[in-house]
Order: structure tokens, then sequence, then C-alpha cells
């Protein structure tokens, strides 16, 4: 497993030196702006793992890797595994470089913002690992084109599953103070008036912590089913 992973490393690792300057400026500003590194690491993570598979799919790595006794599992295992050191290599320069901004590089700033609390990151680790879990499956059975589409609209499904849920479980506990100011406002698109008011009205009637602990323990058995599917669907897939 671990040569499979140091074989990822190698063939994508000039794209990710060379596009981290990029990442560090653009993050570094809208951190400037809006105090978060929400979307910036978020968006260049799954560039990074989007770009993986793709360089994979053109250069036939699958049929190589099937040539060579390893298990089709751990081909599994490692891409997965590998889709966690992007998210890390993208995370720890992106916070390192907004921590710097907030409390070192700036003379005569006083730090009003910490970069990243606990929730924060949690906030962007999870969907990330969601999308991951419902995408994998489907380019290891399908292939890189058509297993982005259809991971993107099952990750579609199960976000609004997800919300729907949720919003069931608000208008039961009739605690929906939080949601209709929020769908009151105009200046936003409806979907994103009403997934903001969900979720924070969900945080309000679990509480912060015990709301994180729970998407993340769905996040977690999300991601072991997505493991063994993506390991069944390998097994099947005709190279």
């Amino acid at each position: 497993m671990w040569i499979l992973l140091n074989n990822y490393y190698k063939a994508n690792r000039r794209t990710f030196y060379w596009s981290m300057m990029p990442l560090l400026i653009l993050t570094s500003i809208i951190y400037l702006i809006e105090h978060s590194i929400f979307f910036m690491v978020f968006f260049f993570t799954l560039i990074y793992i989007s770009a993986l598979m793709q360089t994979e799919e053109k250069s036939n790595t699958d049929i190589l890797y099937r040539s060579l006794p390893v298990r089709p599992s751990a081909i599994v295992y490692s891409r997965y595994i590998a889709a966690s050191f992007i998210f890390a290599g993208v995370f720890l320069p992106a916070f390192l470089a907004c921590f710097f901004i907030e409390y070192i590089g700036l003379p005569g700033r006083t730090a009003s913002f910490p970069v990243i609390t606990a929730a924060g990151f949690f906030t962007i680790a999870l969907p990330i690992a969601l999308l991951v879990a419902a995408i994998f499956p489907f380019t290891f059975k399908y292939g890189y084109m058509k297993g982005i589409v259809l991971g993107s609209v099952a990750s579609i499904l199960a976000g609004g599953t997800l919300a729907v849920i949720l919003y069931i479980i608000v208008s039961l506990s009739g605690k929906t103070e939080i949601l209709t100011a929020v769908m009151a406002q105009t200046d936003q698109a409806w979907i994103n008036r009403f997934l903001l008011g969900v979720f924070a009205q969900s945080t309000t009637l679990m509480g912060k912590d015990f709301f994180l602990v729970f998407i993340s323990i769905v996040t977690v058995i999300l991601l072991a089913i997505s493991v063994k599917v993506s390991v069944r669907f390998y097994n099947n897939r005709d190279l």
C-alpha cells in the first residue's frame, strides 16, 4: 500500500508544488477579507483529488497496478489514504499562512480572530470526507468522468436528504426561530438560506458539540460503507 502511495506522490508532486503558491496567496487574501479559510481549502483539496484521479485515468494506472501482485483492496485503501494526505497537504500550509498573517506578519495588528477552531476544522473536513465517500465508489466502478458525474449527483442527493432529515427534526421540536429569521433574508438564494438556516437551527437545538459529534459519526459510517462498496466495485470492474 505504501508503495502505491509513494507512486501517487511522485506522479503528482510537481503539480502540487507549483500550485502551492496560488493556494497560499488566494487563501491569505480571502482570509483578510472574510476571516475564513473554508472555501480555499475545500476548493483546492477537491481540485487535487480530481487531478489525481484524472491523471491515473489517462495513464492507465489501474491496468498497471492490477498486473502487479497487489490486492485490489490495497489499491482502494491507498487512494482513500491519499485523499486524506491531500487534505492535510492543503490545510496545513493554508493554516500556517493565515496564522502568520493574524499573529505575526502584520506589525501593529492585534489578533482578533482565531485562524481555526475545532468546530471550524470539522466544518472543513467533514464536507470533504462526505464528498469523497459519495464520489469514490462511482469512480472505482465507472472510471473518472462518469464516476465524477454520478458521484456528484449522489453527493447532492445525500446532502439534500440530510438537510431534509434535520428540517424534520427541527420542525418537530417547534424551535424554528433561527430558521425563520434566515429564510426571511433576501441577500442569498433560497436553497442557501434553507441550508444555512437548517444547520444553524440544528446546531442550536442539539448543541454545537453534540451536533459535531453526530455529524462526525455519520461521516465515519458513510466512509466505511464507501470503502467497502469501492472494494467490491473495483474487484468486479473489467479493466
